[in-house]
């Protein structure tokens, strides 16, 4: 059984295929007939999530019009692996719960267990840093993202210029645009150690990372917790609340 997941961003939609679990194509689109560059022949169900309404909208449109299968958009109620301890449940993001169902997907597939703290970093147009403890997504931390941060030193300081993510990311600055840009790297990955050394103070046991967003290549580097790099972490945990979806439906 194939299905297709449409993860609807701040900045791209993210397209991908999967069928038993495995990744057999994925691709990032814009929002103008992005419908028009997907086949959707042998696809059986459409997982969508979004965290931009204005763009849910037209990928909505477009897919219902193109497609004529199981269409289920998710949202917080949706049958996720844990449950949601988040205050209010409903503001959680979308794209939170998402990864958090891929990391617990993946951790399960290696034998892990429920009890098990997961830690998910998705280092996107935000770093979010969420927390799964004792099968239960209890919260985390959310920042500005690399870019988003050198572009908030620039427009809000008079004398820092506009920079962007290229070049090499050194861990200390010796001038003003690496002092900027570690700054920024460095802060990022500062917190998520700090988050996994709280983890194992606290329970004497180191939690399991999965990381993933695509400002992720700007951190990995520096950082000196084990983790796994899964670039489509998001996707996965739609594949996996699509599958529950399904079998709810069908029952």
């Amino acid at each position: 059984m194939k299905l297709l997941t449409i993860d609807v961003g701040n900045s791209s939609i993210k397209v991908t295929k999967i069928s038993m679990g495995q990744i057999e194509s994925y691709v990032r689109l814009n929002d103008r007939n992005f419908a028009q560059q997907i086949k959707f022949e042998d696809i059986y169900a459409v997982i969508i999530a979004s965290v931009n309404p204005k763009v849910l909208k037209l990928v909505l449109a477009q897919t219902q019009k193109r497609f004529q299968g199981h269409v289920f958009q998710l949202n917080y109620q949706s049958p996720f692996s844990f449950t949601n301890a988040y205050r209010p449940p409903a503001t959680l993001g979308i794209d939170r719960l998402c990864g958090a169902e891929g990391a617990a997907f993946m951790h399960r597939l290696t034998g892990g267990s429920s009890d098990d703290t997961i830690i998910t970093v998705d280092f996107g147009t935000a770093t979010t840093i969420n927390l799964i403890e004792q099968n239960a997504f209890i919260g985390g931390y959310i920042i500005p993202g690399a870019r988003l941060s050198l572009k908030a030193l620039s427009q809000d300081t008079a004398l820092l210029p506009s920079l962007d993510m290229k070049g090499t990311i050194p861990e200390e600055g010796t001038d003003t645009r690496n002092c900027m840009v570690s700054g920024v790297v460095l802060a990022g990955v500062a917190l998520v150690e700090k988050t996994c050394q709280t983890i194992l103070a606290k329970q004497g046991k180191e939690p399991e990372v999965f990381i993933t967003g695509g400002n992720a290549d700007y951190f990995l580097p520096f950082l000196k917790h084990r983790y796994t790099f899964v670039k489509e972490l998001t996707s996965l945990g739609m594949f996996s609340v699509g599958m529950k979806l399904l079998e709810l439906n069908e029952k």
